[in-house]
């Protein structure tokens, strides 16, 4: 919400100090964006009077003219321009000073002649044909005193013309600041320039100047009822409905004031109509809309739902199709707006028109919404709408709008009002509990207190403790639930009182900190950081398409996802089952932008359906749900993946790597990995052979999955090179983490090392030979790791050898080689009971 401080002193003074101004409305919660102040560039440019004309000597296309800038002498200055003459009002940018864009002009000669200056266009201003209908954009702004005089917008006594030497931003009113307020949904009301002014005059104490609008020159001659009659044919999705009729309408531009007003609010002057409008809208917070009543059909307004298939041409000349559940403004005959958003084309203020219609409406604000988002069309109306205004609003701002048009002379106003209404808001009424609110707060607020700060937020005190809520706080303050209304009643007196005015009362504070989750996550981030990986965020709904991309079969679990009711798109449709996809979506767009490398992470939710199960596996827990319940799945879920074409002997191993230090980090020792991934839900994505299941040593819980993706997969995202990935179950992980650590020292004793070179089966996995090596070994064994594989015509078909390197090492002594030797006799004895044999 943009609001100029030159506006907002209409209404309330605000002071002279900015700064100070912007630090107190947000200490009582008005945020503050930015604060712009118009002009605060262009310096030394003033307006003059051309006292004289000549031509340039030695240019034909040149003149000199005299101008009278307040100052001893008329200045000369050499321009361009064609369209001054003597007795103009111009702007001057004097010699060394500053115009819109920084640019600084200093004296200087043109084909000879001096020229102390230069006169200033609308663009040298920053200005635009919209801020001065008159003005010739290629051109000289020539001021025009009659169309721009100073009428002040609530007093219509004569006029104040442009004084020679002038500051510039001082006659074409660009000396004001602008106050970008962030406005939270709730507040309704202030979205206007009078709803800050109210928070303004609490803020700073200091009194609101407010008038009921007047309208002083009723044409009483005439009725409305000669004009118009309305039906309001649905009062669930229009409460209110309000009009007045202005006929002998002169349409002409708005005078500077009103123009200087729009524009610095961010809106683009129009004509006086339309203008008066937006003025209302941004000063009240109440959208109007004026139609052309020459338009209006059997001159009867009806507010209904459209009929299914029902066209209408908006203002923007678009041809936008309707449906049932949509609200319009019709005549007798057709749609003549869209309620709450926008006009129809036929239905729009033209040059020629006499007689206008002023609506002034209450439009239910989901509606207003459904039919806004359905259309893609959104309007500075309809966002205001959509917040839920108050329908006691509507006779205030078509009243203010009236006396608009006396002010401006731009119509005479029909008396009556039209004002159609079935059931309006009763009046709130609230108890306040000053104990309830005090233990809410932690401070020690007197009641007496809280009623004057109440008060002054336009709540009135009636008897027995109760407060009546003003009309335009009905969407705020909650009044049927008595926890809700204590905490916004809580709410307004601390903001007016001062958060920082509050004092403990005697209440313990809990010291802040991560929780036990939080540190275990934290863990985790750090493991994966120091691997190289970086945190990615990627959204929680994606496309149904992803699940045919993972290659994964029709009844697979992971297609039983969430659908969303209201999608942005086909693409974000669904909430996702499996953070694959999109750790594989990073990789490919990354890939696609020609990175060498990129190792990426995401920690998030999947999502399950609240469905009926019958006793099936939940994706990664192998514990059962019981048939017939009923499942609400919310998961976390670990997703890693990467890519690397500058180092190719990255492979299955570094993924490997990356989570056994994922499992050190949780604190969990006992597991491994079973390359038999047929029975996961994610088997499809990878490569047989190149893949694993992270289970648990008994074998009861499933981890997660990791290995190379598979070639087909990686082909679907567009991925062109080998990339790998794992997913982790992190609830399974965090209920099974431990934080216990066991301090080893240094050893005392060596060790003693032996090589191994066995012959096995093809397809047998080293992981066997290894648990066999660590159980025959007993308390000395240090480690064992595979450092060759070998197969040939030596070895045999369907055979391999796999050499080993282990180490033993016993804290108490040295070893002496006949104990390893015996050690060494166990372990091929073992391994003989499963056909495996020492390597001749």
């Amino acid at each position: 919400m943009l609001v100029p401080i030159e506006w907002l002193k209409d209404y309330i003074d605000t002071g002279a100090d900015i700064e100070e101004f912007c630090e107190k409305m947000i200490m009582s919660g008005s945020n503050i964006e930015t604060v712009e102040a118009f002009g605060e560039n262009t310096e030394k440019v003033v307006t003059g009077k051309i006292v004289k004309v000549e031509k340039h000597p030695d240019a034909d296309k040149l003149s000199v003219c005299s101008v009278d800038v307040g100052e001893n002498e008329p200045v000369q200055i050499v321009t361009g321009a064609t369209n001054v003459k003597p007795g103009d009002m111009v702007p001057v940018a004097l010699n060394n000073s500053v115009i819109h864009g920084g640019k600084k002009i200093t004296k200087g000669k043109l084909r000879g002649v001096e020229s102390y200056g230069m006169l200033c266009s609308l663009e040298e201003l920053g200005l635009t044909k919209y801020d001065f209908p008159y003005a010739d954009e290629d051109g000289i702004l020539i001021l025009n005193v009659g169309s721009d005089a100073l009428v002040a917008p609530r007093d219509a006594e004569g006029s104040v013309p442009y004084k020679i030497g002038q500051d510039i931003k001082s006659a074409l009113l660009l000396d004001d600041a602008v106050v970008e307020f962030e406005i939270t949904p709730n507040r309704a009301d202030c979205f206007s320039v009078i709803g800050i002014a109210r928070e303004s005059a609490v803020t700073l104490g200091r009194e609101l100047k407010l008038h009921e609008p007047e309208i002083k020159r009723e044409d009483i001659s005439d009725d409305i009822k000669n004009y118009l009659s309305v039906e309001v044919k649905n009062f669930d999705l229009c409460p209110r409905y309000s009009a007045k009729v202005i006929k002998d309408v002169k349409i002409e531009p708005s005078p500077l004031w009103l123009r200087a007003k729009l524009r610095a609010s961010g809106i683009r002057p129009i004509n006086n109509i339309v203008d008066i409008t937006n003025y209302v809208m941004l000063e009240y917070g109440q959208p109007m809309h004026a139609f052309d009543y020459n338009y209006i059909n059997s001159k009867k307004i009806i507010v209904r739902n459209a009929d299914k298939g029902e066209k209408i041409t908006t203002l923007d000349s678009a041809v936008r199709e309707l449906d049932e559940n949509m609200l319009v403004i019709a005549d007798g005959v057709k749609p003549v707006a869209l309620a709450g958003i926008m006009g129809g084309e036929n239905s729009g203020i033209l040059d020629t028109t006499k007689t206008i219609v002023f609506e002034s409406a209450n439009f239910e604000k989901m509606s207003v919404r459904h039919t806004s988002r359905k259309l893609g069309l959104r309007t500075d109306s309809s966002a205001n709408f959509e917040k839920g205004l108050d329908p006691y609003l509507t006779i205030q701002a078509v009243n203010r709008a009236c006396e608009l048009v006396e002010l401006l002379n731009c119509g005479t106003v029909v008396s009556g009002i039209i004002d159609e209404y079935k059931n309006l808001p009763e009046n709130i009424k609230i108890k306040l509990d000053a104990e309830k609110i005090n233990n809410l707060l932690g401070s020690s607020i007197s009641e007496k207190e809280m009623f004057d700060i109440l008060e002054k937020l336009d709540f009135k005190k009636l008897d027995d403790n109760m407060v009546e809520v003003p009309s335009y706080r009905y969407s705020d303050i909650s009044a049927n639930n008595p926890a809700e209304t204590a905490a916004d009643l809580a709410e307004e007196i601390s903001r007016i009182y001062g958060y920082d005015n509050i004092k403990s009362a005697g209440y313990s504070v809990k010291q802040g900190g991560y929780d036990k989750f939080q540190k275990f996550l934290l863990n985790l981030h750090n493991a994966l950081i120091s691997n190289g990986y970086y945190e990615t965020y990627t959204f929680s709904f994606v496309t149904p398409k992803y699940f045919d991309m993972l290659n994964l079969p029709e009844n697979s679990p992971l297609r039983d996802f969430i659908t969303l009711i209201n999608p942005l798109g086909e693409d974000t449709s669904v909430m996702r089952t499996t953070l694959l996809p999109s750790t594989l979506a990073t990789i490919s767009k990354n890939y696609s932008n020609r990175s060498e490398y990129g190792y990426f992470y995401d920690m998030a939710k999947v999502y399950f359906p609240q469905t009926p199960v019958n006793s099936v596996d939940t994706p990664f827990v192998s514990s059962k749900l019981e048939k017939g319940a009923y499942a609400a799945i919310e998961k976390n879920v670990l997703s890693l993946g990467f890519y690397d074409n500058l180092d190719k002997s990255n492979d299955f191993y570094t993924i490997k790597g990356a989570v056994g230090n994922i499992m050190q980090a949780a604190g969990i020792y006992d597991y491994k990995l079973n390359s038999d991934i047929s029975g996961h839900n994610l088997s499809g994505a990878y490569h047989p052979g190149r893949s694993a299941l992270i289970i648990s040593d008994d074998g009861e819980k499933i981890y997660g999955i990791l290995g190379e993706v598979h070639p087909f997969v990686s082909a679907n995202f567009e991925i062109e090179s080998k990339c790998y990935a794992a997913e982790i179950d992190i609830d399974l992980l965090y209920q099974n983490s431990s934080e216990k650590r066991v301090y080893t020292p240094l050893p005392k004793y060596p060790a003693t090392t032996r090589d191994l070179a066995l012959v096995c089966d093809e397809d047998l996995e080293s992981a066997v030979i290894y648990n066999i090596i660590k159980k025959e070994s007993g308390k000395i064994f240090g480690s064992a790791k595979v450092f060759d594989v070998y197969k040939g015509e030596k070895i045999g078909d369907g055979k391999k050898s796999i050499a080993f390197g282990m180490t033993f090492r016993d804290k108490e002594r040295t070893l002496s080689d006949d104990e390893v030797n015996a050690v060494i006799n166990k372990i091929l004895k073992s391994l003989e009971k499963i056909n495996i044999i020492l390597r001749k």
